[in-house]
């Protein structure tokens, strides 16, 4: 994921659909990622639409942090 987002102005979509569980450590990895993307001047979206995942995020706050889609052709989409 680094390497990807250490491009011109990347764009990237983690696709978190299949993930049922995320601890503080996958939590720190997205973040740090965000930060690398709007450091080079990009996007990091978020796919998943599991009320357990998705709750972690309400529960933290990073929902309103991150853009996070309930699939990857919404996140593709303008």
């Amino acid at each position: 994921m680094s390497e990807q987002l250490s491009a011109a102005s990347p764009s990237l979509i983690v696709n978190l659909a299949d993930v049922t569980f995320l601890d503080s450590t996958g939590i720190g990895t997205l973040v740090a990622g965000l930060n690398r993307a709007v450091q080079f001047g990009g996007t990091l979206t978020l796919v998943s639409d599991h009320d357990r995942i998705l709750k972690l995020f309400r529960i933290t706050g990073l929902d309103s942090v991150f853009t996070i889609c309930s699939s990857v052709d919404e996140a593709v989409s303008p």
